[in-house]
C-alpha cells in the first residue's frame, strides 16, 4: 500500500511537471481586455547564424504573462519564450537548431481581463552566409489613402531570383512587381521576401488604409461669351449633384448648365454654388459681356487666351471655397485660364469642357529634392497615381487628370495603334511640369482585361502615349500587376502637362488565347487567389493555425503520454 501511494505520488508529480511544459505552448485566443501591444522591436533583425537578439515589446496595461513565438519556414521550425510578469522582454539565438533563412516573430501578451498579439511576417533573417546575399528593396505607389485603395509596389531589389510579396498576414502574390486593393481601413505591413542560391533578405512597409472618404463637391465653371449678351455656362463642378447660379444681374437657375441673356453690355459677378449630401463648394467668376455689333473677335471659352481687345474675356476671381461640417483640402474651381511661367500653383486645364468624359483632383506640396505623389483614389479616370521628383520649391500644387470623350482637341491627329482612352494631365502651372523642373516623371494606370479581349490587343503592346512637339511619342511602359478586372502599368514619361493616349496593338491568334486564359483562369491572378478582405497586421496567429505554419502543439504527445501513464498505473493496481 505505501509502495502504492508512492507510486501515486510520483506520478502526480509528472503530470504536474509536463502540464507546466504545456502551457507556454498553448495558443492564446485574442480577446479584448486591459492590455494592448502597440508595437514591438529587435536590436538585431539581420545577421549569420547564430546571433543573439535581445526583443522588447511596447505594450500598455497590466501584463500577467508573456510569450515570444519564433517560426523559421525553411524548416518548418518553431521555438518559444514565455515568463510571468510585466516585462515583456526576451532574449532569443537565432539559428540555434541550425535553422537559416526567414524568421515570423510573434508576441502574446496576457492580462486579467483579455489577450493581445501582434506578428511580424520575417521580421528577422538569419544567413550561412556573408556574400552574394541578395538585397530586398521596393517601392509603392502610395503609403496611404482611403478604402479601397490600390497600390502598386515596384521590386527594387539585387541579386535575387525569387520574390514572394506579403500584404497582411495571409495574401500574398509572386508576381515581380505587383498590385494590391486594400478594402478595409487599417494598417498594413507589406513584406518583400527575395532569395537566390546564397542565402535570403527581406524588407518591409506599412500602408495606412483610412475609412470611407467623405468626399465634398468642388465647384467650378467655363462661360462662352462668344455670342455677346447670350452667354452659355458650362458646369465643371466635381462630385455635385444640385447648382444653384447667380448670374449677377438678379437672375438665377438651377440647371446645371444654363443659357443666359443679359439685357446690357457689362462686368457681371457669376456665381456658381455646388452642392451634395456632405456640403456646399461655391465658386466666382467676374465676366465681360457685349454687344454682338461692338465685338473684334470673340473667344471661344475662358481658357482660351488673346493678344488684344475681344469680346468674351473672363476674368477668373480666385474666391471659391467649400463648406461641410468637416474640413477639407480640396481645390474649388479648378478649371480657368492656365497662366504662364514655371511655377506650381492651382492650374488649370484648356481642354474644352464639352469632351471631358471624367475628371480627377489631386493636391500636394512641391519642394525641392523631394519626391512627389499625386494619388486618384476615386478612380474617375484610368491614371491612379503620378509621381516625379522635382528639382524646385514651389509649395501646395493642384494636378488635373481628364478622361476625354474623343480625342484631344489640343491635338491634330489620333495615335496610329487601337485607343483604349484619351487622358489629359495638368501638373501646376503652365511650364511647371517640364524636364527643366521634374525628373523620374512616373505615371500609373490601368487597362480593362475586357477591352484587351473585345479588341484583340496584345497585352504586351500596351503604351502609354504623350503628345508633345506636335506628334504622338510613345513612352516606355511596363506591365506591373493585374487582378480579375484591370491590367495596371507602369509609364515613364520626359514631362507632364499634356495630352496623353493609352493605345495597344492587334494580338495574333495565339496571343489573344493566350491573354484570354490568363483572364478567365482565377488560378493566374494572384490578387483572385487572396481574400477581398486584407487581414491587419494586428492579428493573432499561433502555432495551431492552419497554412503554411501548420504544427501540432508539441503539448499533444505530452498530454497522450500522460494518459498512457495513468492507464498502465490503474491497470497494475488491479
Amino acid at each position: 500500500m505505501k509502495k502504492s501511494f508512492s507510486s501515486m505520488v510520483l506520478l502526480v508529480i509528472l503530470f504536474l511537471q509536463v502540464t507546466l511544459a504545456i502551457i507556454p505552448s498553448i495558443g492564446v485566443v485574442s480577446a479584448s481586455g486591459n492590455v494592448t501591444i502597440n508595437d514591438f522591436t529587435c536590436n538585431i533583425t539581420k545577421g549569420t547564424v547564430p546571433f543573439d537578439s535581445r526583443l522588447t515589446g511596447n505594450v500598455t496595461g497590466q501584463v500577467t504573462s508573456w510569450k515570444w513565438e519564433f517560426y523559421n519556414p525553411q524548416i518548418n521550425h518553431w521555438s518559444y519564450s514565455s515568463r510571468k510578469g510585466n516585462s515583456v522582454t526576451t532574449s532569443h539565438r537565432f539559428g540555434r537548431a541550425k535553422a537559416y533563412g526567414v524568421f515570423n516573430v510573434t508576441l502574446i501578451v496576457v492580462g486579467p481581463n483579455g489577450s493581445d498579439s501582434l506578428k511580424k511576417i520575417d521580421y528577422v533573417v538569419g544567413n550561412k552566409n556573408t556574400t552574394g546575399l541578395p538585397t530586398a528593396n521596393f517601392s509603392a505607389s502610395t503609403t496611404s489613402g482611403y478604402a479601397p485603395l490600390n497600390v502598386t509596389f515596384t521590386d527594387k531589389s539585387k541579386d535575387a531570383t525569387t520574390a514572394l510579396w506579403y500584404f497582411g498576414l495571409t495574401n500574398t502574390s509572386k508576381e515581380k512587381n505587383s498590385t494590391y486593393t486594400f478594402n478595409s481601413p487599417g494598417t498594413y505591413r507589406v513584406v518583400l521576401e527575395v532569395s537566390n542560391g546564397r542565402g535570403w533578405d527581406a524588407t518591409a512597409q506599412e500602408i495606412t488604409v483610412l475609412g470611407q472618404q467623405k468626399i465634398l463637391p468642388e465647384a467650378g465653371f467655363d462661360a462662352d461669351t462668344s455670342n455677346g449678351l447670350d452667354v452659355q455656362f458650362a458646369d465643371t463642378s466635381q462630385n455635385a449633384n444640385e447648382w444653384n447660379w447667380d448670374f449677377g444681374d438678379g437672375t438665377n437657375s438651377t440647371d446645371q448648365n444654363p443659357s443666359h441673356t443679359y439685357s446690357t453690355a457689362g462686368n457681371y459677378t457669376v456665381n456658381l454654388a455646388a452642392n451634395n449630401e456632405n456640403g456646399t463648394s461655391l465658386a466666382n467668376k467676374t465676366i465681360y459681356v457685349e454687344e454682338m455689333s461692338s465685338s473684334s473677335g470673340g473667344s471661344d471659352s475662358e481658357d482660351s487666351s488673346s493678344g488684344g481687345d475681344s469680346v468674351g474675356t473672363v476674368t477668373v476671381s480666385d474666391s471659391s471655397d467649400s463648406s461641410s461640417d468637416s474640413s477639407s483640402d480640396s481645390s474649388s474651381g479648378s478649371s480657368g485660364s492656365s497662366s504662364s511661367g514655371s511655377s506650381g500653383g492651382a492650374g488649370g486645364s484648356p481642354e474644352l469642357q464639352s469632351n471631358v468624359a471624367a475628371k480627377e483632383i489631386s493636391q500636394t506640396s512641391i519642394t525641392y529634392g523631394n519626391s512627389v505623389n499625386f494619388n486618384f483614389p476615386q478612380n474617375a479616370t484610368p491614371v491612379t497615381n503620378i509621381s516625379f521628383d522635382s528639382k524646385k520649391t514651389v509649395g501646395k500644387t493642384t494636378a488635373i487628370v481628364e478622361m476625354l470623350i474623343n480625342q484631344s482637341t489640343l491635338v491634330s491627329e489620333p495615335p496610329s495603334d487601337e485607343v483604349y482612352k484619351f487622358v489629359n494631365i495638368w501638373v501646376g502651372n503652365s511650364g511647371f511640369a517640364t524636364p527643366d523642373n521634374i525628373e523620374n516623371a512616373t505615371v500609373y494606370f490601368k487597362v480593362e482585361k475586357s477591352w484587351l479581349q473585345d479588341q484583340n490587343i496584345d497585352k504586351s503592346s500596351v503604351t502609354f502615349n504623350r503628345y508633345n512637339d506636335s506628334q504622338w511619342n510613345p513612352l516606355q511602359t511596363t506591365l506591373a500587376g493585374e487582378d480579375n478586372e484591370y491590367l495596371y502599368f507602369i509609364a515613364e514619361t520626359p514631362g507632364l502637362s499634356s495630352p496623353f493616349a493609352i493605345t495597344g496593338k492587334t494580338a495574333s491568334n495565339a496571343t489573344l488565347n493566350e491573354t484570354k486564359s490568363e483572364t478567365q483562369s482565377g488560378s493566374n491572378s494572384s490578387l483572385e487567389n487572396n481574400a477581398s478582405n486584407a487581414t491587419d497586421v494586428k492579428q493573432t496567429q499561433s502555432p495551431t493555425t492552419s497554412g503554411n505554419e501548420d504544427k501540432k502543439s508539441p503539448g499533444f504527445e505530452s498530454v497522450f503520454g500522460i494518459v498512457s501513464l495513468l492507464a498502465v498505473f490503474l491497470y497494475k493496481r488491479k
